[in-house]
């Protein structure tokens, strides 16, 4: 349905193009951060392309740590994993649709695509929070 590539240094002109008035901290971590982010390995941020080669939408992951206590950990049926104060997580910083291509699905299939990308990456690396299907 959409093709991706990861972000780069000559994208300016092409971040500019992105409209999403309705929330403008998407739009201003595209535009004025993502490629520093991503230059200093603080996100990853992917791009997406519909067929016809217009820009739709992105998202940007990265890597932090959570606190789960202990009733979290029992109300989520996490009682199993050992008793620390951080655990590490990847964090969707942000997903954006533009506006022009908005009430077509594709807000769904980024978030789709993000969480399978973590499940993918996670069988690559150690994890407390490898669900059995990875």
């Amino acid at each position: 349905m959409l093709e991706y590539r990861k972000l780069r240094e000559d994208d300016t002109a092409l971040l500019e193009q992105f409209e999403c008035d309705d929330e403008i901290s998407v739009r201003s971590f595209l535009v004025e951060q993502a490629i520093k982010f991503q230059k200093l390995n603080l996100t990853n941020t992917r791009l997406y392309f519909n067929e016809q080669g217009d820009f739709v939408g992105y998202f940007s992951l990265y890597n932090d740590m959570m606190q789960i206590g202990k009733s979290k950990r029992r109300k989520h049926k996490l009682s199993s994993l050992p008793s620390y104060k951080y655990y590490p997580a990847v964090k969707l910083h942000y997903l954006g649709v533009d506006l022009r291509h908005r009430k077509k699905g594709y807000g769904e299939y980024l978030l789709l695509a993000a969480l399978n990308l973590i499940i993918k990456t996670n069988r690559h690396f150690s994890s407390a929070f490898r669900p059995d299907y990875c």
